[in-house]
């Protein structure tokens, strides 16, 4: 899987491993794969959601993410990612405690 680069946040998290994650990269890997080169973000989200069933990757929380990687909401203290999952440096993946993910698409250098 060269289009894959995984990253783990061993700085916050120092016994971070695969099963904090559960099957959510799963989900992002698969969507890819599926994906032609003129994929954006939304064509990812559509096949996550029609992968696992059940909804959830197209709806927000409200939140952003900054560029360090960390989840910002007004409501919560800033999450830092668990690990973050890059496809081909156009889409990431990043996966916080609580299952929040949330993924990016990279456009004209910046995410």
């Amino acid at each position: 899987m060269k289009e894959y680069s995984v990253f783990w946040n061993h700085n916050d998290y120092p016994e971070v491993t695969r099963e904090y994650l559960g099957i959510l990269p799963e989900f992002f890997i698969s969507a890819t794969q599926k994906l032609s080169e003129y994929a954006t973000l939304d064509h990812i989200a559509q096949v996550m959601d029609d992968l696992y069933q059940f909804g959830g990757f197209q709806y927000p929380f409200g939140g952003t993410v900054a560029d360090s990687g960390a989840y910002q909401s007004p409501e919560d203290p800033d999450l830092q990612p668990y690990a973050t999952i890059a496809y081909k440096d156009r889409f990431t993946m990043y996966c916080y405690p609580y299952a929040i993910t949330a993924t990016t698409q990279k456009s004209h250098g910046s995410i």
